[in-house]
């Protein structure tokens, strides 16, 4: 049966004009699995300022400091929220130049007549890190459910959001400092908590580090992976001192938090798989 019209769902896929290649295997991808999309021009790192950059950047406990190329990344993305916002859209599936779809994510991207009322995000992806969702009466759709994600499970390579989680986002990360990943899918980060976000398992999309084997990764070297290593290089001096000082607390009272989930909620954790 044909989507409600009304239901249809625009893809945005974010894409640096300097990396053509990934645009190509992009379209072919969705060439294959019948989609059609619509480029969002990412912000890129090189062009922005340092002050840009650096009105970003903090020192964090939590995390690490968001990179250069985090920082363009957050930015795109907010592109693409800004984007379906000015067309009216109820929800948009944005996708990242570096993913592999599964054969049948048509079923899923074309339109959004499946997801429930009130879900601000449903994440697509999988990281293949081991996470948390609850299973308490899962959402059946399609071969695949719809289950709340508990823990972390970085990646925004894949997501549908809503037109009101969008302008919230918006509002509320005017002034960032983590990566978009972490600020969506990190439970350490305040906004996790005022999110309803939905897992979809198995996953429909991957990237394609993940995917592949390294020596026949179709597109090598991720540039915002890269630098995102850069920034893990060890600390020095009184940064390093503070951060081992206040990581056994932190790392504590994360633990403290999970372990009264997984108590408190019918919950599976284990690699979210992805199926073609």
């Amino acid at each position: 049966m044909p989507a409600d019209p009304s239901c249809v769902m625009r893809i945005l896929l974010i894409n640096l004009d300097r990396s053509p290649d990934r645009l190509t295997w992009m379209q072919k991808e969705m060439d294959e699995r019948g989609l059609t999309f619509d480029r969002i021009s990412a912000v890129d790192f090189q062009s922005l300022s340092q002050e840009e950059i650096s009105r970003h950047q903090i020192d964090r406990e939590i995390i690490m400091t968001i990179s250069p190329g985090d920082v363009a990344c957050f930015l795109s993305h907010r592109k693409c929220w800004n984007d379906m916002i000015e067309h009216g859209d109820d929800y948009v599936c944005i996708l990242e130049d570096d993913i592999y779809l599964s054969r049948d994510a048509a079923q899923y991207v074309s339109s959004a007549d499946w997801i429930p009322d009130g879900v601000d995000i449903v994440k697509l992806e999988t990281f293949r890190d081991k996470v948390g969702y609850l299973a308490k009466d899962p959402i059946e759709v399609g071969d695949r459910i719809l289950a709340p994600l508990l823990g972390r499970h970085i990646g925004a390579g894949g997501y549908i959001i809503s037109r009101d989680c969008a302008e919230r986002l918006l509002k509320t990360t005017e002034d960032f400092h983590d990566p978009v990943d972490e600020m969506m899918f990190n439970p350490k980060l305040g906004l996790f908590q005022t999110l309803d976000i939905l897992q979809m398992v198995p996953a429909i999309c991957i990237q394609t580090m993940h995917y592949y084997a390294e020596a026949s990764d179709p597109l090598p070297g991720s540039t915002i992976h890269t630098v995102r290593l850069e920034m893990l290089k060890p600390r020095q001096g009184w940064k390093k001192f503070k951060r081992e000082v206040t990581r056994p607390f932190i790392n504590f009272g994360e633990w403290l938090r999970m372990t009264y989930v997984r108590l408190t909620t019918p919950s599976v954790w284990g690699e979210i798989p992805f199926r073609e």
